[in-house]
């Protein structure tokens, strides 16, 4: 089985495209749901490639499936300003009843996690965590779990080769 995951606006999509698997089959909550959990498997087959596998990685690894999870990296303020962009006025990552919660542009997200700071502020937040996160399991699951630049897109036999062997 082959995951993909990145924050989101870091080519997750391309990188579906590269390893022939879907990107984004079915959206799980930022705060682990085994019953949503066990659903998304179900219907995951092959692999899948979005944002959600972060917190659910280790509970794949404990499957002792034969996985392989491929986690894309792109700088911070180019994935704050693409989500700035693409998500317009709508703040997903607000903390509802936090002081920049207005009931006009935020949403409750279940699939994303939420900060009481403004929204790019947030963003920023949300990045460094999943970062945070992705490496910590990269460092101990390292046969697993690899963090690559986006970069990696243009030129990709180093993913290959992770997950297929050299």
């Amino acid at each position: 089985m082959i995951i993909g995951f990145g924050t989101g606006r870091c080519g997750t999509k391309g990188l579906g495209e590269l390893l022939g698997v879907p990107h984004e089959t079915y959206v799980l909550p930022w705060v682990p749901d085994d019953v949503e959990f066990l659903r998304a498997l179900s219907l995951v087959h092959k692999g899948d490639v979005g944002f959600y596998w972060l917190n659910y990685l280790e509970g794949l690894i404990c499957r002792d499936l034969d996985l392989k999870a491929v986690c894309l990296k792109r700088d911070r303020e180019a994935v704050v300003a693409s989500f700035m962009r693409s998500s317009g006025p709508w703040n997903f990552w607000c903390r509802r009843g936090g002081r920049y919660w207005d009931d006009d542009v935020c949403f409750d997200a279940p699939a994303w996690p939420s900060y009481d700071l403004p929204k790019e502020d947030a963003l920023r937040a949300y990045w460094e965590d999943y970062y945070w996160v992705a490496h910590d399991l990269e460092g101990r699951y390292p046969d697993v779990v690899r963090v690559f630049p986006v970069e990696v897109l243009d030129e990709p036999g180093e993913i290959l080769c992770f997950i297929y062997g050299s």
